[in-house]
């Protein structure tokens, strides 16, 4: 499971609203996710959004494409690939999104194969 701070420290300008625990899936390949909502003190969604996208590339090293989403969901952009993080003992791949869904902007950062 992605812990609560896994995207911490944000930059200033941008603050965790809340952290909610997905939990986990099990299927030909499990995964357990995190969604942390994140606000601005100035700015439109947008521009909140566009400030967690450079955050999450420059100090976590993510490289995110914008995708298509339902659901009401306005905006997305997620990781291309799942990339290998952890020790050798103890890998997994992680995933990435940003959203804005009914003018909140969304991280859900989700472990594949997290035994």
């Amino acid at each position: 499971m992605p812990p609560a701070d896994a995207i911490l420290p944000l930059p200033d300008g941008l603050f965790l609203v809340e952290t909610v625990d997905d939990g986990c899936s099990y299927g030909s390949t499990s995964a357990c996710a995190r969604e942390f909502v994140i606000g601005g003190t100035s700015g439109a969604p947008d521009d909140v959004a566009a400030r967690v996208r450079l955050h999450l590339q420059e100090s976590h090293g993510w490289t995110l494409t914008p995708g298509t989403r339902s659901n009401d969901v306005r905006d997305y952009w997620s990781s291309t690939y799942p990339r290998t993080q952890g020790w050798a003992l103890d890998q997994y791949r992680a995933r990435v999104s940003v959203s804005i869904h009914h003018e909140r902007v969304t991280v859900r950062l989700a472990y594949l194969d997290d035994w």
